[in-house]
């Protein structure tokens, strides 16, 4: 029996399962809100992912212009109508239930409790610290600026040029702001925030400041092995840092953002134009 080896050119057919293609099949069958779940449980545990929206879809400009004119028609027959609506419903009658419905609005609304607001909650702390007059101004100058993440995107140079303010003395400011409740607040955007939290909080541990001011990007991906071998540590040192990040607030207004009532998000839309409905994909609050 002889042995021999020689090369052979073979082609086949076979499915690769990608990651792109396997986490598609994951999504797929979520519906809108659990598509939702999925997307805000991402965001939780990846605080270096930011939600974009995007820009609004364009409309199909027709079916806008006859649903314009179907409620025009609509307008112009209650105005020719001689029915009117305030013959039989009154809101003005004393006794009347839309009176009681009224005053019962108005007493729950009074009961409420008041939440301060950020700027109020930063103010006050602001008006407790050491600072100056002068100082304080310029601190509620940038309390005012914070945006609904708690940053303050504009440049310092550039603030100080276009409000005529000593650089040095906003910074000085600035830096006790920084301090205040929540801690990170007046940042510029998350990785500083991140940053200045991790000095305050853990002001020892060195590796998880270079972790946060150096490889930011490679955190933003899970590139754990990567930023092992560029900070010269072990994995598992790398796992622990990234966990020490996750207890931090990468957006720290978060507490003070009024919450939202949660709707119900369709899959589907249906439109009744000129007797015939049209069906649509409702994918316009899925962020990019």
């Amino acid at each position: 029996m002889n042995l021999s080896q020689s090369l052979v050119q073979k082609q086949t057919q076979k499915l690769v399962m990608t990651q792109d293609l396997r986490q598609s099949i994951e999504l797929l069958p979520l519906s809108t809100l659990e598509l939702s779940d999925r997307i805000n449980s991402e965001l939780v545990e990846n605080p270096m992912l930011e939600e974009e929206y995007a820009s609004e879809r364009n409309r199909t400009p027709d079916l806008y212009s006859r649903d314009d004119l179907k409620r025009k028609e609509k307008n112009d027959f209650l105005k020719n109508s001689d029915v009117s609506w305030q013959d039989h419903f009154s809101l003005d009658k004393a006794g009347g239930a839309g009176t009681d419905a009224s005053d019962r609005n108005q007493k729950y609304i009074e009961s409420s409790p008041e939440k301060s607001s950020l700027s109020e909650h930063l103010l006050w702390q602001l008006r407790l610290s050491n600072l100056k007059p002068d100082e304080i101004s310029i601190g509620e100058i940038l309390i005012s600026m914070l945006n609904d993440h708690g940053f303050i995107p504009i440049p310092i140079p550039d603030l100080c040029t276009e409000m005529k303010l000593n650089e040095k003395k906003v910074r000085k400011v600035l830096d006790q702001i920084h301090r205040l409740d929540p801690i990170g607040i007046g940042a510029k955007d998350v990785q500083e925030t991140l940053l200045i939290q991790a000095k305050i909080l853990k002001p020892e541990d060195l590796n998880l400041h270079i972790l946060i001011r150096d490889h930011i990007k490679d955190l933003e991906k899970l590139d754990y092995k990567s930023i092992s071998k560029k900070m010269e540590i072990q994995l598992e040192s790398v796992e622990s840092l990234a966990s020490e990040i996750k207890k931090l607030e990468p957006y720290p207004a978060t507490l003070y953002t009024p919450n939202k009532p949660d709707y119900v998000i369709p899959d589907v839309i249906v439109r009744e134009v000129d007797g015939e409905f049209d069906i649509y994909i409702n994918d316009e609050w899925i962020p990019r």
